[in-house]
């Protein structure tokens, strides 16, 4: 037998799918297949495993925004912050 979540916002059940969310970081976006649990009205319930999902594809944009960006870290504006020293 199959889980169902119900919606913590209408009490309607959800199903467990996936969605296309974009991630968007230092100027790149990247859109991934978002698992998860979502509702009729679109909204979702993630757990950690779903959310990795996520947090890969955020740290292949912070690499790409880094390296587009020569030396230092590249923030979400797309500046560079250098290392003190």
């Amino acid at each position: 037998m199959s889980k169902t979540l119900m919606d913590p916002e209408t009490g309607q059940p959800m199903v467990r799918g996936t969605r296309p969310v974009t991630i968007t970081f230092g100027g790149f976006s990247e859109t991934v297949a978002m698992p998860g649990w979502y509702s009729e009205a679109g909204e979702g319930v993630h757990s950690g495993e779903d959310l990795a999902v996520s947090d890969e594809a955020l740290a292949r944009l912070k690499k790409r925004a880094s390296s587009e960006a020569g030396e230092g870290i590249a923030t979400e504006k797309g500046r560079r912050v250098r290392p003190a020293g």
